[in-house]
Order: structure tokens, then C-alpha cells, then sequence
């Protein structure tokens, strides 16, 4: 399924700067806007400042892990759009707070999926 061009605005929250510009530039088909942070506290603010379409974060990051943000999301916004993308295939299944989890390496068709059935329902 290839989506429209540019019609989401997006959170990305990821620590490792080459993963999250790569994320950047695989959603820059799809994504009119994209906010991006570096750890849970700034993805929460951003989140919180913004309301993006969606977030699409990892978990394993540093001042506020991806756990502690999707928590903190949720409760201030239940219905936000979570994307959770991680290297450790045994939390795909274990990230109920996630509309969708996808394990690196990163497919693009993969992340646009998730992200329209994040979106979409």
C-alpha cells in the first residue's frame, strides 16, 4: 500500500540522531510536518505542544525512556496515535500502550503501514 503524499504530521522520538534521521527522510513521503526529540521528555513536550497525527518512538532512551512518555501521552490524550519501533523483538508484544510495534531494522512499507493502521484503526 503506497500512501498519499505528505498528509500526516509526526513525532519522532529516537536518541540515536542516524536512526531518527533515517526515520526522518523514510517519512518524509508522508509526513506534511515532523517533529523530532531526542528522549522521552522532550517527545512528551513536543507531543503535548504539537498533537501530532502520530508518534513513532523507541523505548530505550535517556532522561524518560519511551515507557514513562507513552505513559505520560496516554493519560493527558488516550486516543493518540503510538508507533513504538525497537531492536529487541521479545517488547513487540509487550507495549500495550502502542497501536503498533515494529522490530528493526526498519522496512519503509512496514513504517507506513504501521503508521496508517496507528492512525486509522
Amino acid at each position: 500500500m503506497e500512501p498519499s503524499p505528505a498528509k500526516y504530521s509526526l513525532l519522532i522520538v529516537e536518541d540515536d540522531s542516524m536512526a531518527r534521521e533515517l526515520m526522518r527522510r523514510m517519512l518524509r513521503r508522508i509526513a506534511h510536518t515532523t517533529f523530532e526529540a531526542s528522549d522521552g521528555k522532550q517527545g512528551l513536550e513536543l507531543c503535548l505542544e504539537h498533537l501530532p497525527d502520530a508518534v513513532v518512538t523507541d523505548l530505550e532512551m535517556p532522561v524518560m525512556n519511551g515507557w514513562e512518555m507513552l505513559e505520560r501521552i496516554k493519560e493527558q490524550n488516550p486516543d493518540q496515535p503510538v508507533v513504538v519501533v525497537t531492536a529487541f523483538a521479545d517488547e513487540a508484544s509487550e507495549v500495550p500502550l502502542a497501536d503498533q510495534v515494529i522490530v528493526k531494522p526498519i522496512v519503509k512499507a512496514r513504517l507506513f503501514e504501521a503508521i496508517e493502521k496507528a492512525i486509522h484503526g
